[in-house]
């Protein structure tokens, strides 16, 4: 079951999605999203509304976590926590991404196997050469400070180099969770075993990712590899590499794989080759489509059957959503608790659009799937 699905590219919105939301004890997790420019939405009614008390303002990746009542706990840019009532948390400013660096992926919010009370969040400051803190996480524990939390320990290194990528999804005990990565400027995805033990610093090493390429390794902000999605049921994964900005002549790709819930390992990886830059991309809930938008000049966003999972079958279903000269769709997509995936508006604080696109049936193919664009207003907020 995956983890962490989540609004990545220019926000990250919500801190987990599960499989089977209805029965999974976990499933209200994701009831709270804050991101962007002061927005958030509330999903604890059944459906989204808008919620404009974060106090968070952030164009790049975060997260947010609820305790399995749907009772908000926190959330972080990956630099600073924020507590249920919007404050800063004791020991908040963790500084997991140093001033000047803008990774995708930034923090991810994991609870600790059997504790209520302890809660690690994850960072990455994958974007830069000199890479200063590498992948790190931060414990929080909301016994402390009336049930509001505090950071008990911060920056505890984990690995370095690492990619801006991490995503996280359930273990196949049903129990304990793998955090997931990429090296980087290797074909290595290292996935971190997170138990009732805490946190192992052993990764499971899969060297089935596309290799960062030589020419990565001379650019100053440009990793290759960006951003990494799971379908809600654990096993598949997204890798989206960056290669047009290094002036290859090659196009971006998406990278997908299978991935082992009971061994974190990572197999059976094939490239769908996109048209120029990404934008938006998502798994939808039941797991057998995958959306993705991409483009320059001509912006398409597209569904690829993924229920047979090989190249040539994946390739060959690709279907056309939308095209558009002018505008994208979403930056980024993730699921809600609801069934919907939810997206983010490009430019929305600079064309003063306070509303965000949903696609309101993601798990039908083709034009049923009824994408939306300007579908849920933010009450003044923007989503970038």
């Amino acid at each position: 079951m995956a983890y962490a699905a989540r609004m990545l590219c220019s926000i990250t919105i919500s801190s987990c999605v599960f499989s089977a939301l209805g029965q999974n004890p976990d499933s209200k997790r994701i009831d709270h999203w804050y991101f962007g420019y002061g927005a958030g939405l509330d999903f604890s009614s059944g459906t989204a509304v808008a919620d404009t008390n974060g106090a968070m303002h952030v164009w790049k990746g975060n997260t947010t976590m609820s305790d399995k009542e749907g009772n908000l706990l926190f959330y972080s840019d990956g630099r600073h926590v924020w507590n249920a009532q919007h404050d800063s948390m004791p020991n908040g400013d963790i500084w997991g991404i140093p001033p000047g660096v803008f990774p995708t992926d930034c923090a991810i919010s994991i609870p600790k196997p059997g504790d209520d009370n302890i809660y690690y969040i994850f960072t990455s400051d994958g974007t830069k050469m000199s890479q200063q803190n590498g992948l790190q996480y931060h414990i929080v524990d909301m016994s402390l400070q009336g049930g509001l939390g505090d950071v008990v320990q911060k920056n505890i290194p984990l690995h370095s180099p690492v990619t801006e990528q991490l995503c996280a999804v359930r273990h196949g005990n049903n129990c304990d969770y793998w955090l997931i990565t990429h090296e980087k400027h290797t074909a290595n995805y290292l996935a971190f075993h997170i138990s009732g033990l805490g946190v192992d610093p052993i990764p499971v090493v899969s060297t089935n990712g596309v290799s960062n390429l030589p020419w990565a390794q001379n650019s100053a902000e440009y990793t290759g590899a960006i951003i990494l999605k799971a379908a809600t049921q654990g096993d598949k994964l997204a890798s989206i590499t960056n290669r047009r900005w290094q002036n290859t002549g090659l196009s971006d790709q998406v990278q997908l794989s299978s991935f082992d819930t009971q061994t974190g390992s990572v197999s059976n990886s094939f490239i769908i080759e996109l048209d120029s830059t990404f934008s938006g991309s998502c798994f939808s809930p039941n797991g057998q489509i995958f959306y993705v938008e991409h483009g320059s000049y001509t912006v398409e966003l597209d569904q690829f059957d993924v229920s047979q999972f090989d190249s040539v079958a994946v390739n060959n279903s690709r279907f056309h959503l939308r095209t558009n000269s002018v505008r994208t769709f979403a930056t980024d997509l993730a699921c809600a608790n609801d069934g919907k995936i939810y997206g983010t508006q490009p430019w929305g604080y600079v064309l003063n659009i306070d509303s965000i696109p949903v696609i309101n049936q993601p798990d039908v193919w083709g034009t049923g799937c009824m994408i939306e664009e300007w579908a849920v207003g933010l009450n003044g907020r923007f989503s970038e």
